[in-house]
């Protein structure tokens, strides 16, 4: 497709931009990343143990990568916009019971391993992600970018926010009530989506196809960036080696800012932080991680998503060392927020690179098919990082994993290369 073609006015893809990227504030920034400064709380309230309470974390992440496939079937048959919200409505009666009914450490399990895990699956980025890459193709990674710069938004707010709101109101039920608010805004906006645009009469970057043909007519400069225009197959994609070094990569991504998501506070108050200091450390992550995710994403149009992710994992890893092996509160911040900056740029670069590899066709269906296999790895984080510092007094074996982890990524990510599809029998 030409690079050099212009979206025409009343291009709806921008329109359904900027109520996804409410949605996704919504769901991950305000409750998911809002977890992260509400749980100590409850804990120490309730007087649960760290270990048994994260127990409900890791169910909550296994649920959401084992209902994978049921969303990605739930986006094929019923389309992404109602499996939005039904993914909201259940979220929204998660943070309800727990605001108000909670109070047994079964009843946490239950709702947040369970309900919300469900919720977060259906009403997560499986959806969003999918509707992008029906509305775009020029400026796919720019519309990724924005659409998930709303988590890392809400992130960045929620720490202080929830933190100064319970503060005042002296519980920390006061978070899940709240949350439910910002819950019930995206479930509203999930109304006016739409989930393709030929569903209203539109093309594909609000180009139609005479508009490409004179586009291509007049000469006008196509993009660099590997784009399939083959219709793959699920099958055909899974059988791609070029995948399973995904899964390598995604792998070391998703572990390393799990275990800052849940351990990362309680880590920085053991270390003598004060309460106030702490949450601050993890508001740079995700100020980080917000920042870039713009930017990256119009680069990412720019040059090969494959370039990015290497770059990006280089300086993951020693970041993430730097968060571990200095006392420093300025050094650490820092390093946060370039950590925060690498993780914001992988989550906007590997679904523009399955999408570009793969096309938008086979996308949901085949992240359905591996999140449960990013997952098993992934979900023992939480309840792992838990016992790992009840066994040894501190989270250092913890960080040893995860760097050495991050290593392994980064050398797996210089083969991220484009897959040749396979020929006709």
């Amino acid at each position: 497709m030409a690079n050099g073609s212009t979206i025409k006015p009343g291009f709806y893809g921008w329109t359904n931009v900027v109520l996804l990227f409410v949605i996704y504030m919504a769901a991950f920034g305000m409750v998911y990343y809002g977890f992260s400064v509400i749980f100590p709380m409850m804990i120490k309230t309730l007087d649960w143990n760290r270990g048994t309470a994260s127990i409900a974390h890791t169910i909550n992440a296994i649920l959401m990568g084992l209902a994978a496939p049921a969303v990605a079937i739930s986006i094929q048959k019923l389309g992404p916009k109602k499996t939005l919200m039904f993914g909201f409505v259940v979220l929204l009666v998660g943070m309800l019971l727990m605001g108000t009914v909670m109070s047994k450490m079964w009843q946490w399990v239950v709702l947040w391993g369970i309900v919300v895990s469900i919720g977060f699956a259906f009403g997560g980025a499986l959806a969003l992600q999918t509707i992008l890459l029906f509305w775009f193709n020029i400026k796919r990674a720019t519309a990724m970018g924005i659409v998930m710069t709303g988590a890392a938004i809400g992130g960045f707010v929620a720490q202080p926010f929830y933190s100064w709101l319970m503060n005042v109101t002296h519980t920390w039920r006061s978070g899940w009530l709240c949350a439910s608010v910002f819950v019930l805004l995206g479930l509203i906006c999930s109304l006016f989506v739409i989930n393709k645009p030929q569903d209203v009469g539109q093309h594909m970057d609000g180009l139609s196809p005479e508009d490409i043909e004179r586009a291509t007519r007049e000469g006008r400069p196509k993009s660099k960036i590997h784009k399939t225009s083959q219709v793959w197959t699920i099958k055909e994609t899974l059988r791609s080696r070029t995948l399973w070094i995904y899964i390598v990569v995604v792998t070391g991504h998703l572990m390393a800012l799990t275990f800052i998501a849940t351990h990362g506070i309680l880590n920085f108050l053991d270390r003598g932080f004060s309460p106030t200091q702490a949450p601050m450390i993890f508001s740079m992550v995700l100020l980080g991680s917000a920042i870039i995710r713009f930017p990256i994403g119009m680069l990412g149009d720019k040059i090969e998503p494959r370039h990015i992710i290497n770059a990006s994992f280089g300086i993951m890893m020693v970041m993430l060392f730097f968060i571990w092996k200095n006392q420093s509160l300025a050094m650490i911040m820092v390093a946060g927020f370039l950590f925060g900056a690498c993780y914001g740029t992988q989550l906007i670069m590997f679904p523009t690179l399955m999408g570009n590899y793969y096309g938008p066709e086979v996308f949901a269906g085949v992240v359905g098919a591996l999140s449960p296999a990013f997952v098993i790895f992934g979900a023992v984080v939480p309840v792992g990082g838990g016992y790992i510092f009840e066994a040894a007094g501190s989270y250092d074996p913890a960080y040893l994993f995860l760097v050495c982890l991050l290593v392994v990524a980064f050398a797996f990510s210089f083969f991220l290369k484009p897959p040749i599809k396979p020929q006709a029998a």
